[in-house]
């Protein structure tokens, strides 16, 4: 077995989830997880033509005596580009990158959608399309984009870097020679179901023509006459709607509004704010049965500080004021909402090792 290295703070990267962290971090002084035996390639035609580089897919052995970088993205997530970037640019600055091989694994998230971003953007490292979520569940891979960084004998040092963290992890690996007589032994996880919390979700990387309140505290809520009863917003979950009676995608989002009142019923409230006239909203709704809180905000003070410039716009807000999630309601799943309101509530699920269900190819486990 290697030596156990403890990730440095100020090396780790500061956005990944906690959750996906001491799973990786469980790796560290072992074995990374066999690649499977028919597993999915993506060979760059450089490293094909390359005769010092595996002529079949590689496995881990074909690597000793390199530092190893194993990269995990998503070509439909914003940060995952910017980092396999900056990532290859983060290798070139170590002290000798001809001693670094960097793989990538790209998540289940966005395969389909590989072909038309590689048509545009060519893949420069070799990588694994783990369709199912069976090797990022191995490595703790979630949907974040992240890495883990193994020896030159094999043995996972370091996990969860940032980039700086990235070029010190590196460089202090090239500097111990590679030792044949060394044996690393495989991580086996543990089969025991244990609890965790649910996290609230992944915030959304389309979050409308607005400033992006994710994460931030939501503004204060302002509304000057309800149209329907009112609806009290305070220390509950609620989402909060902009729109406008002469916007069709605004119209199309009322009959999923009202099926989400229903079905939440007291426990998520539901309010959509128009700056139009209350007579033109009024007018409307006598046409349109809208069975949630619906009010008018002509000055649209909440919708300019925002800075919304484009609706429909939804925002999810838990009951301590937080925006959850930010975007279009037409990309607003009930999942979505369900999972806001489990997170604020402080439930619990089940699981085991990694969080991709691989009963169903490449979602995310409810």
């Amino acid at each position: 077995m290697g030596l156990f290295t403890q990730t440095p703070k100020a090396w780790q990267d500061t956005q990944l989830d906690n959750t996906d962290r001491q799973a990786m971090e469980q790796l560290v002084s072992y074995a990374p997880p066999h690649i499977p035996t028919d597993a999915t390639w993506i060979i760059p035609e450089n490293e094909s033509k390359d005769s010092s580089k595996p002529t079949t897919n590689p496995t881990w052995a074909d690597f000793l005596g390199n530092v190893v970088v194993v990269q995990s993205w998503s070509n439909t997530d914003a940060r995952s580009r910017q980092i396999i970037g900056a990532t290859n640019k983060a290798i070139a600055r170590t002290t000798t990158p001809e001693d670094v091989v960097l793989i990538q694994i790209h998540t289940p998230k966005g395969i389909p959608s590989l072909n038309k971003y590689q048509s545009k953007y060519p893949i420069q490292a070799p990588t694994i399309l783990d369709s199912t979520g069976e090797l990022c569940n191995a490595f703790g891979f979630y949907t974040d984009p992240t890495n883990v960084v193994i020896d030159r004998n094999g043995a996972v040092q370091y996990v969860g870097l940032g980039m700086k963290g990235l070029i010190d992890a590196v460089d202090s690996l090239l500097a111990t020679p590679y030792n044949h007589k060394v044996k690393v032994e495989q991580f086996t996880p543990s089969e025991v179901q244990a609890e965790s919390p649910v996290q609230y979700p992944i915030f959304s990387d389309k979050f409308g023509r607005a400033t992006n309140w994710q994460g931030k505290q939501a503004p204060e809520f302002y509304i000057e006459e309800w149209l329907s009863p009112p609806v009290d917003v305070q220390n509950r979950v609620r989402v909060i709607e902009f729109w406008a009676t002469w916007c069709a995608p605004c119209r199309k989002s009322i009959p999923h509004l009202n099926e989400w009142n229903k079905h939440f019923d007291d426990a998520v409230a539901f309010v959509s704010v128009s700056n139009e006239s209350k007579s033109k909203v009024e007018e409307f709704m006598k046409n349109t049965p809208m069975e949630y809180g619906v009010a008018v905000d002509t000055k649209a003070k909440m919708k300019k500080t925002i800075s919304c410039s484009a609706i429909p716009l939804a925002l999810v807000i838990s009951s301590d004021g937080v925006v959850r999630w930010q975007g279009n309601p037409h990309r607003l799943s009930r999942k979505t909402i369900q999972q806001v309101l489990s997170a604020d509530m402080g439930e619990t699920v089940l699981t085991t090792r990694g969080r991709w269900d691989l009963s169903e190819t490449a979602k995310p486990k409810k």
